[in-house]
């Protein structure tokens, strides 16, 4: 017993920082100021320091706070009864503080044993007053650190001025997952709310009447970026990562103000009167960082470009071909574009026939679909799987008959992250945040270059070369842009539910999705449409500087 607890103290006293760091990382301020510059220097977001909790917070702050967190289990058994896959959620508040105020990779191990260290410290020297008042503090609230930054990123007012379904939301949403905040998960944030509102209505708080006229209240948020508006996001998920600021943060993007402004010009040129479609963009630089990202036309809504997992139809064969690149297969290759029967399933092509005997060039130009799911059959499912796994696509991806044709939900991001790596040959976390200074000290740089991939250099520029097919002759000719190095693959997922395209233009890379957020099909929606003409306007202003 004696060595084990002197175990413990070493481990704490080497894996963790010191308590004053936990808890009150700023030694001021609970949110120290922000400022988030695009590449050109231009300010993206600015965010003056809030103060800390003053001695006594809120009282209705509190009571929202308390009754988000109900009965929650105590001691030192609950800190090591939680499962660390958990993140906190059911277990301790000392856990769910740990969780939030250490930074690291969620799945790690070690910091697994730090979240736990921690959770124990606290338990062992803070009352639950103390936990409350830390909780207040810290919580991560969307990607907020604390009550007070939450109520002034999201409403645009100090938490003492807070309504009932403000304060109410902000309690419901701490310590969840930072894609989830009034602004991007409406739904969900009042969910959540109206459950907080119960819960003080049974406390005493507010009257059952209350409680119910504030839960349908009309929500006032606070003012947002107009332009960039889900670049930001972006960039503010990227610094969550690293846990409360110990002081003044300035991160440098590597947003392209006048890119991100041609996006969202493309975008509203070509879904002008279609008011039920969204649009989704990322464009990402030479490095492999996002330059320009666009997550939908209403100012509140999901990030489609993070958040939004869909079937990327036809798009996916990019990875189809360039698995069969890589086992051996040439451009110029044959391949038989005619009808295929796998477990009684058999896909037929968008024109009504097939064709054939074709190149691997032209079927993947004109997106045969039968041709794709023999090229698949040849090449083995296991191999494509690998290949996407390789290349950084972390969605399920059961190896099915139909995997060739994208039927298999991934978000923008995600595909534009392979077609990245699979043009340059390295993998990239799409990082919006490329450097950071903390207190007026670099704290952080993005690493310029990823994994290599198992793609050879052949198979790289015999991918581009089909790829540019397809803008020459096949479904991506609306993406072309004269003088230009394009090339380009696009996708249509069943019945026209949603049109993708994803493809090079010079250096950068760029993804679009149209679609409705309710997945009811578009008329004459199709991947070499719509999203391809938003691809070519992007890609165009890519020779336009300033543009």
């Amino acid at each position: 017993m004696v060595l084990g607890a002197l175990v413990l103290v070493v481990l704490v006293l080497l894996l963790l920082p010191p308590p004053a760091r936990l808890l009150d990382p700023a030694g001021g301020p609970a949110a120290p100021g922000l400022v988030l510059r695009a590449a050109d220097g231009s300010t993206l977001l600015a965010e003056d320091p809030a103060p800390g909790p003053p001695a006594d917070p809120p009282s209705l702050v509190r009571a929202a706070f308390e009754a988000a967190l109900g009965e929650l289990p105590r001691g030192v058994p609950a800190v090591l009864g939680t499962p660390c896959a958990d993140g906190g959620a059911s277990g301790p508040l000392s856990l769910r503080l740990a969780d939030t105020l250490l930074a690291g990779d969620p799945g790690s191990s070690l910091r697994c044993l730090r979240v736990r260290l921690a959770a124990l410290w606290f338990e062992l020297g803070l009352s639950p007053e103390e936990h409350l008042r830390a909780w207040l503090a810290r919580a991560r609230i969307g990607t907020a650190f604390g009550v007070e930054r939450a109520a002034r990123r999201y409403f645009g007012r100090p938490a003492r001025e807070l309504d009932p379904l403000q304060a109410a939301m902000l309690a419901g949403l701490a310590g969840l997952p930072p894609h989830l905040s009034p602004l991007h998960t409406p739904a969900t944030a009042r969910r959540r709310a109206r459950e907080v509102l119960l819960a003080l209505a049974a406390r005493g708080v507010l009257s059952p009447a209350e409680a119910e006229r504030w839960a349908r209240a009309t929500l006032h948020l606070g003012r947002w970026p107009e332009s960039g508006r889900d670049a930001v996001d972006a960039a503010l998920r990227d610094l969550v990562r690293f846990g409360p600021p110990a002081g003044e943060l300035v991160a440098e993007t590597a947003v392209d103000p006048a890119l991100q402004r041609a996006v969202e010009r493309a975008v509203a040129r070509h879904l002008a009167g279609l008011p039920q479609v969204e649009a989704a963009v990322v464009v990402l630089d030479p490095g492999g960082q996002i330059a320009a990202l666009f997550g939908g036309r209403a100012r509140i809504g999901p990030n489609r470009a993070l958040d939004l997992p869909r079937q990327p139809g036809s798009a996916f064969k990019l990875l189809v071909y360039a698995a069969a690149l890589e086992a051996g297969w040439r451009p110029d290759d044959p391949i038989e574009d005619a009808p295929v029967v796998i477990d009684g399933w058999s896909p037929g092509n968008v024109d009504g026939r097939f064709h054939g005997t074709v190149t691997l060039e032209r079927a993947f130009a004109h997106s045969y679909n039968a041709a794709a799911v023999r090229l698949q059959e040849r090449v083995g499912r296991a191999r494509i799987v690998r290949l996407a796994r390789a290349l950084g696509i972390r969605a399920p991806l059961a190896p099915l008959p139909s995997l060739a044709l994208g039927t298999r939900e991934l978000t923008p991001l995600e595909l534009a992250r392979a077609t990245w790596a699979l043009v340059h040959g390295r993998t990239t976390t799409a990082p919006t945040v490329v450097r950071v200074w903390e207190a007026g000290r670099r704290a952080f740089e993005t690493a310029e270059a990823g994994a290599a991939v198992p793609v050879s250099r052949g198979t790289r520029e015999s991918l581009k070369r089909m790829m540019r097919a397809a803008v020459r002759s096949g479904t991506a000719r609306e993406a072309a842009v004269p003088g230009l190095d394009v090339g380009a693959k696009t996708g249509t997922s069943q019945d026209g539910r949603d049109g993708w395209i994803a493809g090079f233009a010079g250096d950068h890379v760029i993804a679009v999705w149209v679609g409705r957020d309710d997945a009811r099909p578009v008329p004459d929606l199709a991947g070499g449409g719509v999203p391809a003409r938003i691809f070519r306007d992007v890609a165009a202003s890519l020779t336009t500087p300033g543009s």
